[in-house]
């Protein structure tokens, strides 16, 4: 599904990662670019989008049924704030993902 939606949209590999299901509107046909996921090191974590610009990307009329479907198969996994402050628990995984990349030179 990502490289359709990379394709379609423009979206950066980074954005694309970081895309959560309720920053698509299927109904105004636009998917809000709110967050991407970043390397810093060898860790993977989310951070604001290039430059701090959210942005909207227009969603086509052929990509919003292969996404929809593509989110009716794999549902998305919940991300819920838990334990050390700037780390979020995944609930089905049970497992920690950092939520926002250190600040490089601290």
């Amino acid at each position: 599904m990502l490289p359709y939606l990379g394709a379609g949209t423009g979206m950066r590999q980074g954005e694309l990662f970081g895309l959560a299901v309720d920053e698509v509107d299927f109904r105004r046909k636009v998917v809000h670019v709110r967050r991407q996921v970043r390397l810093i090191g060898d860790v993977a974590c989310f951070a604001p989008v290039k430059n701090n610009k959210a942005h909207d990307v227009p969603l086509s009329d052929s990509l919003a049924p292969l996404l929809a479907d593509h989110i009716r198969r794999y549902l998305p996994v919940a991300m819920t704030r838990a334990g050390p402050p700037g780390l979020w628990m995944s609930s089905s995984l049970s497992r920690e993902v950092p939520c926002m990349c250190p600040q490089r030179g601290r």
